[in-house]
């Protein structure tokens, strides 16, 4: 990777956290989240990956990414 694209990462990273903050019920499939922030499929999942890893998003069983902070 890059160092652009790492900034690139980060910046999106720090977008997609704000809005799980500001709205603390977002819940979003992969496919809503591409959308949503005009992502590559490869860049959202690697991201989602990273946000997880990071355990501020988990995966839902219905397949959409909450904030693992919040009890669902």
């Amino acid at each position: 990777m890059t160092q652009g694209h790492f900034v690139t990462n980060r910046s999106c990273i720090k977008v997609i956290r704000d809005e799980y903050v500001e709205m603390p019920g977002l819940s979003l499939t992969e496919a809503q989240v591409e959308r949503l922030w005009n992502l590559t499929s490869d860049i959202a999942e690697t991201l989602l990956q990273e946000l997880q890893r990071a355990h501020f998003l988990r995966l839902t069983q219905k397949g959409t990414y909450v904030r693992a902070d919040l009890d669902r």
